[in-house]
């Protein structure tokens, strides 16, 4: 069972509160947080390519699952050591470094028959590709029809899910490469001492069903 930090964002979020939120992210122990976009409705079939609309803020990290961790570990030293720098050479005091963050998509499937979601597209645009079946039938095409296998299938446990779940087809999924996740609800916490305003963001837990016993 592994655990992990997602932290919505929607194209209305304010670049200072996202940093600011980031950073509050840093300071509870997270070396790696993931920017959640959800995408739900039609998909546009412009622009083509699929342009990534969440900001850049730390260096590139390669795709989930990437082949090599060495330039993503690299990278995120970096700010860290110049900030590290600027602290012993100033007196004023510098914010604490940006987490490494992933850029992910969450595309809400509810009829995989009649709608395109240009699955590739959106591979290439995000770090982390979710795939959220609304239905029985998006369920099984999430877990056995999609042409490459999703890096997550995420599970919304905040309300039933309105379906069974198939062991015979999740353990399909993860014999494909794919991990699933438990979406909680999201809990608003009290601002920091200090008054930055920071919320805490819902953790959200990703369930490996191949450690799941039977």
């Amino acid at each position: 069972m592994l655990y992990d930090l997602n932290i919505a964002w929607s194209p209305g979020t304010p670049a200072a509160d996202l940093e600011r939120t980031l950073r509050f992210a840093k300071s509870l122990g997270y070396d790696v947080v993931a920017l959640n976009h959800i995408i739900s409705g039609s998909i546009p079939t412009q622009p083509s390519p699929i342009t990534n609309p969440i900001p850049q803020l730390t260096f590139p990290h390669s795709p989930y699952p990437g082949r090599s961790s060495s330039s993503p570990s690299s990278s995120s030293t970096k700010p860290a050591t110049t900030t590290t720098t600027a602290t012993t050479t100033t007196p004023a005091p510098t914010p604490p470094p940006l987490p490494t963050t992933l850029r992910r998509a969450t595309l809400v499937i509810t009829d995989p028959a009649t709608t395109n979601y240009r699955l590739p597209d959106h591979a290439r645009a995000y770090d982390v590709l979710a795939l959220r079946p609304a239905s029985d039938k998006a369920f099984a095409w999430a877990c056995l029809a999609t042409t490459d296998p999703p890096a997550l299938i995420s599970l919304d446990l905040a309300a039933p899910l309105g379906y069974h779940i198939h062991h015979r087809t999740a353990m399909a999924a993860v014999q494909r490469g794919s991990r699933f996740e438990g979406k909680g609800q999201q809990q608003q916490g009290q601002k920091r001492k200090g008054g930055d305003g920071g919320k805490k963001q819902a953790k959200k837990m990703r369930v490996d069903v191949a450690q799941v016993k039977a």
